[in-house]
């Protein structure tokens, strides 16, 4: 019990305004909100037009698009995701992403 209140107390002392903290800028910015040893949470910004190239997680990841829209090839379909979207990145799958026709931010937790 006293160990679930002392997580709980440590957890809520760590807060993340991450719609504030990146900008839209030239260059695609990732940047880690929380990492431990069971979990990493990502912060990706993209400016339209940027993307990541078809890649592969070592395991499953949560993609969550938190403002704008983003295309999503995956396992030879493709996905427009818009805000407030999720969808699962299962590990080993090719997938590529990119922010086609407005900025891009988008939490991904793995």
């Amino acid at each position: 019990m006293n160990i679930k209140i002392s997580l709980i107390k440590k957890m809520s002392q760590t807060t993340v305004n991450f719609l504030k903290s990146l900008d839209y800028s030239e260059v695609k910015q990732i940047k880690p909100i929380f990492t431990n040893s069971n979990c990493k949470v990502l912060q990706l910004v993209l400016k339209k037009g940027q993307g990541l190239s078809e890649h592969s997680t070592p395991i499953d990841a949560f993609l969550h698009v938190i403002e704008g829209e983003c295309e999503l090839s995956m396992a030879g379909k493709i996905y427009i995701l818009k805000e407030n979207d999720t969808i699962v990145l299962p590990k080993g799958v090719l997938h590529e992403v990119w922010a086609k026709n407005s900025n891009a931010r988008m939490l991904l937790t793995r």
